[in-house]
Order: C-alpha cells, then structure tokens, then sequence
C-alpha cells in the first residue's frame, strides 16, 4: 500500500511537470478562476458569454469543453451569478453519466491557474484523485464539492477528501436540510430550487448539492475577488467565521427531525460583512466575528417556523439513479 501512494505521488508530480514544461500551463493569470469539473460549459449563454475559458475535455480528449448536457452550464451560472467578476474554467469530467479522469482534470486545473475548482457530482475513492487535491491544496488552491443527494448520515467522494470543503443543501428557510450531512459536512448553503443559466440560452431551476457546492464556489470567489491577497486557508477561516450555525431542529429529507449544529452560507450576509469591513479599512477575520455577532440582531434568519413541513415543493429536482450526479 505504500509503494502504491508513493508511485501516485510521484505520477501526480511528474505530470504536473510535464505540463509546464510542455506549455500547457499558466499559472500568471490575473483572474479569479473557477474550474468547474462537470458536463461542460455552454460559453454561449448570455449569462456566461465572455466569462467561460474553454479548457479540455478530459471526456474526449480534445479541446472541445463544451456542454451537451445542461448540468456543468447550470452550476457555472450559480457561481457567476455571486462572482461576477470571476472567469470560469470549463473542464469537461462527465459523459453519458460516467465521471472520468478527474485526478488529471485537477492537475490540469491547478496548471491553469484555477483559484478555486468546484466538482458537482459523486465518485469513488480513487488514490490519484486525492493526490492531485492534496497537490493542489499545497499551491492554495481551494476545492469545493457537494455531499450527495442519498439524504444518508455520510459524504462521498470527491466531498469526503479530507482537503475538500463538502457542502450539503439548504431552502431558503435554512430549517430543511436536502442531501447528505453529518460530521464531515463542512458547510450548508441554499440548493432547492435554484434558478440558473440552461442550455437553450433561457433558466430553469433545478434542485440539489450540486447547486449548493455551486454557491459556495460562487461566495469563495466573490471573497477571492474582493481580498484577492487571500489564500485558500484566509478564505476557508473567514467563511468559518462568517458563517451562521445553526442548532434549532432541522427537518432532513430523510424523513428525520433532530438537533444536529450545521454551519449556513449565506452570500447576502457575506457581502454586508465585507462592505462592513471594508468600509471600516479592515481586511481581517476577527473583525467578522464581531460584525457576525452585532448582524445577527438584524439578520432574517428566524424569519420562518422552527420545522418546516414536508411538502412537494420540497423534492422538486430530487435525485435520480445517475451515479454521479448530485441534483
């Protein structure tokens, strides 16, 4: 078993080096990247056009990273939608519901330039995978991924990586809970019903921790944009910070009903922490905490009954059989 993580190790490092010095990589970019590993990107959407980079389909092996499914288009418009000054990756993961090469596709990510790389879909445990996060986590790069639609007590890969912020799914009312959770969910955000950019230039809602690992890509980098001075860890320790965490009964899409503390993404609320900041000439975390603590008077998020009932509306979007998909 260790002559197997050795010999990943060293493959991982050696095609990191073949590709900058192939010329394959540019790690000078000025923007804050996204890569968004999924089913391709549509650069065409009216959302998206001028803000898509066409990486490579690792699906295909050529140079066309463009979507045919709709899945990668939605989840680059969520992030787009909170970072609109980010420019998006598009590096093509999936075909015909098959997740393919992903540890080369986050090496070629890390290559160029990617500040942030966000996988919306569920795989297995793969050696290489968690050697090219590691790799990339070691550059500063941050890496964001959704927990799983099973509504089960557990997160799966990539998620379950110990260097990956895994996120599970919340409704507006942040009292519902869609996905996987417990201890090795890092964070909640909204994911029910979020409307995004779709393949015929038009939008359409869809449902899921796909969406969820999308906005916390999207609020990651905002910050990223906003204090661009900000290394992975700065921006994992400031979300920790400005995060709400709940501890009221939550009802789950499993059907169960408990106390189990989970930490809620809210970009609104992450915005007037910055505005608050950087009016006040602070770039700093502990401010936030204090910030945190004086908004919370005022913030809405009470605004809703304790439990919210199940209903319908709840499972619009619920997930299907595809194995990797997480909407």
């Amino acid at each position: 078993m260790k002559w197997m993580m050795r010999t990943t190790a060293a493959m991982v490092l050696l095609i990191s080096y073949i590709m900058v010095y192939a010329g394959c990589a540019n790690f000078n970019r000025e923007e804050v990247i996204v890569a968004v590993l999924d089913t391709g990107v549509d650069s065409e959407h009216p959302l998206l056009r001028g803000k898509v980079i066409q990486g490579w389909d690792f699906a295909d092996q050529d140079r066309d990273s463009s979507d045919d499914d709709g899945h990668g288009t939605h989840v680059a418009g969520i992030i787009l939608e909170k970072a609109p000054n980010a420019k998006i990756l598009s590096v093509r993961v999936i075909k015909n519901d098959d997740v393919m090469n992903t540890g080369l596709a986050i090496l070629y990510a890390i290559t160029q330039g990617a500040d942030i790389v966000n996988m919306s879909f569920v795989e297995p445990y793969h050696p290489f995978t968690e050697m090219a996060i590691q790799y990339g986590k070691s550059k500063g790069v941050v890496f964001v991924a959704s927990s799983g639609n099973q509504n089960q007590d557990k997160v799966l890969y990539p998620a379950k990586y110990d260097e990956v912020i895994s996120v599970t799914a919340t409704d507006e009312s942040l009292h519902y809970v869609y996905g996987n959770y417990g201890r090795t969910v890092n964070f909640a955000a909204p994911g029910m019903n979020i409307r995004s950019a779709s393949l015929d230039g038009g939008y359409l809602n869809m449902t899921g921790t796909s969406m969820s690992a999308a906005y916390m890509s999207g609020v990651m980098a905002y910050l990223k944009s906003m204090y661009p001075s900000m290394g992975s860890e700065d921006l994992e320790d400031y979300l920790n910070t400005a995060s709400i965490t709940r501890n009221d009964l939550v009802l789950y899409a499993s059907h169960e009903t408990m106390h189990r503390p989970f930490k809620v993404i809210d970009y609104e609320q992450v915005q007037r922490l910055v505005r608050m900041e950087l009016a006040s000439g602070s770039e700093s975390v502990e401010p936030a905490a204090a910030l945190r603590s004086e908004m919370q008077s005022i913030d809405s998020y009470n605004r809703m009954p304790t439990i919210v009932e199940m209903s319908s509306d709840h499972l619009e979007g619920s997930a299907n059989s595809e194995p990797y998909r997480t909407e």
